[in-house]
């Protein structure tokens, strides 16, 4: 028989602490019933996030403590050096997206990369996406959008 793939995914959290104990009960719930697996990252927060990540150490959810703030980027990339699962991403922390159905629409397999797409927004944050979407093309010279929509998932 084989196995489903794994989905790792990084939610890299700074200053959260009004959002974690409801993002951390999401996570615990997703975990429960899905293979997705989630590692949060707290980034160097100056808040209570590492408190509160210790008093759910005993929890299937995985933590990751920096003492330094990295930057949104190099929080993505510290979680991500330390996830070995067969599909890896990550999410935004600030719970503007129910965690949820931000997943749903995940394929089971057999994907190289997946990438939300966000909806319901106004004019000026589409032009705003639209723009960062056609500058980061130029660079990249393939075509991109909604480069910060999340999740955001590889093989």
């Amino acid at each position: 028989m084989t196995r489903n793939p794994t989905i790792g995914i990084v939610i890299p959290c700074y200053n959260e602490e009004e959002n974690l104990v409801s993002l951390i009960k999401q996570c615990m719930d997703i975990q429960k019933n899905s293979d997705i697996r989630f590692l949060l990252v707290n980034n160097g927060s100056k808040d209570s996030t590492k408190d509160i990540f210790q008093s759910y150490e005993n929890t299937d959810l995985r933590f990751l403590n920096l003492d330094v703030n990295l930057g949104y980027g190099g929080g993505i990339l510290a979680g991500l050096k330390e996830l070995s699962e067969d599909y890896v991403g990550w999410i935004h922390a600030d719970m503007q997206t129910n965690l949820e159905e931000s997943l749903r629409k995940i394929p089971k397999f057999n994907f190289d990369y997946y990438k939300g797409i966000r909806t319901g927004r106004g004019i000026t944050e589409n032009i705003f996406s639209y723009a960062m979407g056609f500058y980061c093309s130029l660079i990249f010279k393939k075509w991109l959008f909604e480069i910060n929509a999340q999740p955001t998932l590889m093989s």
